[in-house]
């Protein structure tokens, strides 16, 4: 094993795994053929006649180069990244990872402008990255840390035919600021001994064999053993909770879309039905009517009350669209129901209501607002002492009201007073 620029506190934790090594500093002349594994500090590292390397902090190595940088803030970790190396990128990448910018490794092939042959085919071949490769690539690995929807790869582990030897070749691109460098170069012993254990035998340090381990030391293992049992009881336990919570969440998705979700996307019937409820469990007393008056005109779809003030009546039409809203549309509930109710009552409701509910086949954290120009366009309304109410400002005011942040009085009163385009209260 090469130790090349490594530092002090990281070779007295490296070396115990290394029976036969030796520290070199970049640019020191060596015989590439004595060496089976480099754990290399630094900014250039090219080890093309060397198998196996674990970096720390490189720009560039083995023809892929650290050339661009990303602002992206959010980092993932693939998901096909084994669950042991999953664990370590987790507990000693990700801590000690910096903010943005963040470099991200791009391939530059380049460097193999001059080979020819078995070489240049091989290495134009194999050299992209794992998860980003060109059509025809033949290696392996894993993008071990990401960053951005586009999934610029901010570590590596490649798999690829060493030309030398013909077996595969671990190329590990880690950051200089990673945590415990020592537990990388342990796992990827652990590998090699079952790959190569001619060169790596299994063992690779007789300290660690718990037949020569002194009491206090074997009772050390013992309890890493245990809280690897425990480790794993408690991950199988939370992959099962997670499941279960998760059978919950699509189970409760189901109920809000025969519930209150249908003021977001349903219109006719389905959205009718949706609003008296909404309305209902805001405390108002709702009567369906969508009934027809003399000589068939039609009436209201709901007739609503409010059990706090004695006398109160509200008209409410209600409208769904898969475009915006229509102006046209608003006076409706204010023609042939308000006259139905004078003639019956005589005198006004006190309140009329067009409630709508907007491109409901859009997201409705993508819809434009309901009437972009309210002063103009339900003017003749407003004056009627009418209010547009849209549902996605009604279905937020009822989660308010049932998570009891708001009051529900308060919402009634508000819809009461309130003209023109409505606002549901926030307090």
């Amino acid at each position: 094993m090469l130790f090349v620029d490594v530092p002090d506190h990281v070779y007295a934790a490296m070396e115990p795994y290394a029976p036969t090594h030796e520290r070199v500093t970049a640019g020191d002349d060596i015989h590439p053929s004595d060496w089976d594994l480099i754990v290399a500090y630094g900014s250039h590292t090219r080890p093309f006649e060397i198998p196996h390397l674990v970096t720390f902090g490189a720009e560039s190595t083995d023809g892929i180069d650290l050339e661009d940088a990303t602002l992206a803030k959010e980092v993932s970790v693939p998901d096909d990244v084994p669950k042991d190396v999953r664990r370590l990128v987790e507990t000693t990448v990700l801590p000690a990872l910096g903010s943005p910018p963040r470099e991200y490794w791009t391939e530059n092939l380049s460097l193999y402008a001059g080979l020819s042959g078995r070489y240049a085919e091989l290495y134009s071949r194999e050299m992209a990255l794992p998860g980003r490769g060109k059509s025809g690539h033949t290696g392996a690995g894993w993008p071990l840390l990401t960053a951005g929807a586009e999934r610029h790869v901010l570590a590596f582990w490649l798999i690829q035919e060493h030309r030398r030897s013909g077996r595969p070749g671990h190329l590990l691109a880690l950051p200089r600021e990673t945590l415990h460098p020592e537990s990388w170069l342990r796992m990827l012993l652990e590998r090699l001994q079952g790959e190569d254990p001619s060169r790596f035998p299994p063992g690779i340090t007789w300290r660690d064999k718990q037949e020569w381990a002194p009491p206090a030391l074997l009772a050390a293992h013992e309890s890493v053993e245990q809280i690897a049992q425990e480790r794993a009881e408690l991950l199988a336990d939370l992959d099962r909770r997670n499941l279960h919570a998760q059978d919950l969440v699509e189970a409760q998705k189901s109920v809000a879309g025969r519930g209150p979700w249908r003021l977001l996307t349903e219109d006719g019937p389905a959205l009718e039905d949706a609003v008296q409820k909404t309305l209902q469990a805001l405390g108002f007393e709702v009567e369906v009517r969508d009934e027809t008056g003399p000589k068939g005109a039609k009436l209201e779809d709901l007739r609503v009350t409010d059990p706090d003030i004695e006398g109160w009546t509200c008209l409410v039409e209600i409208k769904g669209y898969t475009k915006g809203a229509k102006a046209g549309d608003v006076m409706q509930v204010a023609g042939n129901p308000q006259a139905h109710f004078a003639a019956n009552h005589g005198r006004l409701p006190d309140k009329l209501w067009h409630v709508v509910n907007p491109e409901r086949n859009t997201p409705p954290d993508q819809r434009g607002p309901a009437f972009p120009n309210p002063d103009l366009e339900l003017a003749q309304f407003t004056a009627l002492d009418g209010l547009v109410i849209d549902t996605r400002e009604l279905l937020q005011a009822a989660y308010a009201v049932e998570h009891g942040s708001v009051p529900p009085e308060v919402v009634r009163k508000s819809l009461r007073e309130s003209v023109q385009l409505w606002t549901r209260p926030t307090a």
